[in-house]
């Protein structure tokens, strides 16, 4: 890709259904957030990922990224779909093989089996008024060394 110049447990699916008004319809949307335990930093003109925290197999290195993944990184700062952070990079750099989107998503992936990169469960409650939105999150987050779950609400 080129760079252009210019702790509560939440209800879901059908288990939440029922205490919703009629008329409502709830959906899933997978969200990815940088693992805390990682933080970017530029050392000697390059970007790189130092483990700060439990680091698992990464504990005692750095890992380099190139610009592309540096760009990505710094959007899964805050939770993100697939498709927002696609769109996101469409806006910054030039596809012109094609190739962004699978790019994206192998980064994803190989993020995520690794631990660089942490899923959040987003369910979205819409009413029958399309004006609101509910947003649940459910987020793994560590507390005194234990994973517990963070839910939050938005509307």
């Amino acid at each position: 890709m080129e760079r252009k110049k210019t702790s509560s447990e939440a209800l879901s699916g059908s288990e939440s259904q029922e205490y919703l008004p009629e008329g409502t319809k709830e959906g899933d949307v997978r969200m990815f957030k940088a693992n805390p335990d990682f933080l970017l930093r530029e050392v000697a003109g390059e970007a790189v990922l130092v483990p700060v925290g439990d680091a698992g197999i990464f504990e005692n290195s750095v890992i380099s990224l190139n610009e592309t993944c540096s760009f990505l990184w710094k959007l899964f700062q805050e939770p993100r779909t697939e498709e927002d952070v696609i769109a996101e990079a469409r806006k910054e750099y030039s596809d012109p093989d094609g190739e962004m989107e699978q790019g994206i998503k192998d980064f994803i992936r190989e993020y995520l089996k690794y631990g660089l990169l942490n899923l959040s469960q987003m369910s979205i409650v819409r009413d029958a008024d399309p004006g609101l939105h509910i947003y649940l999150s459910v987020m793994p987050v560590k507390e005194n060394g234990e994973m517990c779950f963070l839910t939050m609400v938005q509307i």
